[in-house]
Protein backbone atom coordinates (compact mmCIF):
# COMPACT_ATOMS: atom_id res chain seq x y z
CA UNK A 1 0.00 0.00 0.00
CA UNK A 2 1.30 3.47 -0.78
CA UNK A 3 2.39 5.80 1.97
CA UNK A 4 0.00 8.56 2.92
CA UNK A 5 0.63 11.51 5.23
CA UNK A 6 -2.29 11.97 7.64
CA UNK A 7 -1.79 13.73 10.95
CA UNK A 8 -1.91 11.42 13.98
CA UNK A 9 -2.31 8.32 11.78
CA UNK A 10 -0.03 5.36 12.43
CA UNK A 11 0.14 1.81 11.13
CA UNK A 12 0.87 -1.18 13.35
CA UNK A 13 0.96 -4.68 11.86
CA UNK A 14 -1.04 -3.63 8.82
CA UNK A 15 -3.80 -1.89 10.80
CA UNK A 16 -4.30 1.86 10.94
CA UNK A 17 -4.86 3.82 14.13
CA UNK A 18 -5.64 7.45 14.83
CA UNK A 19 -3.23 8.13 17.69
CA UNK A 20 -3.91 11.39 19.59
CA UNK A 21 -1.22 13.46 21.29
CA UNK A 22 -1.08 14.03 25.06
CA UNK A 23 -2.92 17.35 24.70
CA UNK A 24 -5.65 15.64 22.70
CA UNK A 25 -6.01 12.94 25.34
CA UNK A 26 -6.40 15.62 28.02
CA UNK A 27 -9.24 17.05 25.92
CA UNK A 28 -11.00 13.67 26.01
CA UNK A 29 -9.84 12.03 22.79
CA UNK A 30 -8.55 8.46 22.76
CA UNK A 31 -6.82 6.20 20.25
CA UNK A 32 -9.17 4.97 17.53
CA UNK A 33 -8.66 1.74 15.57
CA UNK A 34 -9.34 2.62 11.91
CA UNK A 35 -9.20 -0.85 10.37
CA UNK A 36 -6.87 -2.33 7.78
CA UNK A 37 -4.46 0.22 6.34
CA UNK A 38 -6.07 1.65 3.22
CA UNK A 39 -8.49 4.28 1.95
CA UNK A 40 -11.25 3.34 4.42
CA UNK A 41 -8.89 3.62 7.39
CA UNK A 42 -7.54 6.90 6.06
CA UNK A 43 -11.09 8.27 5.85
CA UNK A 44 -11.73 7.32 9.49
CA UNK A 45 -8.51 9.07 10.54
CA UNK A 46 -9.47 12.19 8.56
CA UNK A 47 -12.85 12.21 10.30
CA UNK A 48 -11.12 12.20 13.69
CA UNK A 49 -8.74 14.94 12.54
CA UNK A 50 -11.80 17.05 11.67
CA UNK A 51 -13.29 16.36 15.11
CA UNK A 52 -10.04 17.48 16.73
CA UNK A 53 -9.96 20.63 14.58
CA UNK A 54 -13.54 21.42 15.62
CA UNK A 55 -12.61 20.89 19.27
CA UNK A 56 -9.67 23.28 18.95
CA UNK A 57 -11.94 25.90 17.37
CA UNK A 58 -14.28 25.56 20.34
CA UNK A 59 -17.05 23.77 18.49
CA UNK A 60 -18.22 20.97 20.74
CA UNK A 61 -18.78 17.90 18.62
CA UNK A 62 -20.46 14.94 20.33
CA UNK A 63 -18.24 11.92 20.65
CA UNK A 64 -21.10 9.48 20.09
CA UNK A 65 -24.39 9.70 18.18
CA UNK A 66 -27.39 10.55 20.35
CA UNK A 67 -28.96 7.43 21.85
CA UNK A 68 -25.89 5.28 21.20
CA UNK A 69 -24.36 2.93 23.74
CA UNK A 70 -21.24 5.10 24.01
CA UNK A 71 -23.31 8.18 24.82
CA UNK A 72 -25.23 6.23 27.47
CA UNK A 73 -22.01 5.04 29.10
CA UNK A 74 -20.65 8.60 29.14
CA UNK A 75 -23.85 9.76 30.87
CA UNK A 76 -23.70 6.82 33.29
CA UNK A 77 -20.18 7.83 34.35
CA UNK A 78 -21.55 11.18 35.57
CA UNK A 79 -24.15 9.60 37.91
CA UNK A 80 -23.97 8.97 41.63
CA UNK A 81 -24.28 5.23 40.98
CA UNK A 82 -20.99 5.33 39.08
CA UNK A 83 -19.30 7.33 41.85
CA UNK A 84 -20.39 4.75 44.45
CA UNK A 85 -18.81 1.86 42.55
CA UNK A 86 -15.52 0.55 43.90
CA UNK A 87 -12.41 2.06 42.34
CA UNK A 88 -11.28 -1.26 40.87
CA UNK A 89 -14.73 -1.82 39.34
CA UNK A 90 -14.66 1.62 37.71
CA UNK A 91 -11.14 0.98 36.42
CA UNK A 92 -12.17 -2.41 34.99
CA UNK A 93 -15.26 -0.97 33.33
CA UNK A 94 -13.26 1.93 31.86
CA UNK A 95 -10.62 -0.43 30.48
CA UNK A 96 -13.13 -2.89 29.02
CA UNK A 97 -15.14 -0.02 27.57
CA UNK A 98 -12.13 1.61 25.93
CA UNK A 99 -10.51 -1.58 24.66
CA UNK A 100 -13.32 -3.94 23.72
CA UNK A 101 -16.85 -2.55 23.94
CA UNK A 102 -16.83 0.99 22.51
CA UNK A 103 -14.74 0.37 19.39
CA UNK A 104 -17.32 -2.24 18.36
CA UNK A 105 -20.64 -1.16 19.88
CA UNK A 106 -20.08 2.51 20.88
CA UNK A 107 -21.99 4.10 18.02
CA UNK A 108 -24.82 1.49 17.97
CA UNK A 109 -28.21 1.88 19.60
CA UNK A 110 -28.91 -0.95 22.10
CA UNK A 111 -31.19 -3.07 19.86
CA UNK A 112 -28.39 -3.17 17.26
CA UNK A 113 -25.65 -3.79 19.83
CA UNK A 114 -25.69 -7.54 20.11
CA UNK A 115 -23.04 -10.17 19.62
CA UNK A 116 -24.84 -11.54 16.60
CA UNK A 117 -25.08 -8.11 14.94
CA UNK A 118 -21.35 -7.37 15.22
CA UNK A 119 -18.52 -9.84 14.75
CA UNK A 120 -16.14 -9.83 17.71
CA UNK A 121 -12.49 -9.51 16.77
CA UNK A 122 -10.26 -12.35 17.90
CA UNK A 123 -8.33 -10.03 20.25
CA UNK A 124 -11.55 -9.20 22.14
CA UNK A 125 -12.08 -12.79 23.24
CA UNK A 126 -9.13 -12.72 25.65
CA UNK A 127 -10.88 -10.32 28.03
CA UNK A 128 -14.44 -11.15 27.07
CA UNK A 129 -15.61 -12.29 30.56
CA UNK A 130 -14.76 -8.90 32.07
CA UNK A 131 -16.06 -6.89 29.12
CA UNK A 132 -19.22 -9.02 29.06
CA UNK A 133 -19.90 -8.14 32.71
CA UNK A 134 -19.56 -4.45 31.91
CA UNK A 135 -21.67 -4.71 28.74
CA UNK A 136 -24.41 -6.70 30.51
CA UNK A 137 -24.44 -4.28 33.44
CA UNK A 138 -24.79 -1.28 31.16
CA UNK A 139 -27.46 -2.90 29.00
CA UNK A 140 -29.50 -3.85 32.08
CA UNK A 141 -29.62 -0.17 33.11
CA UNK A 142 -30.51 1.12 29.65
CA UNK A 143 -33.67 3.20 29.36
CA UNK A 144 -34.87 4.03 25.90
CA UNK A 145 -36.08 7.58 25.29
Amino acid sequence: MGRVKISYYIVKRGRGFWNPSAAMKRAGFAAVPCGLDGPEAWAVAETWNKRWAACRRGVVAPRWPEGALGEAFDRFRSTETWKRKATKTRQEWEAMSRLYIMPIFGDHRPPAASLTACAMPKSATTAWPASNRMFSGLMSRWTTP
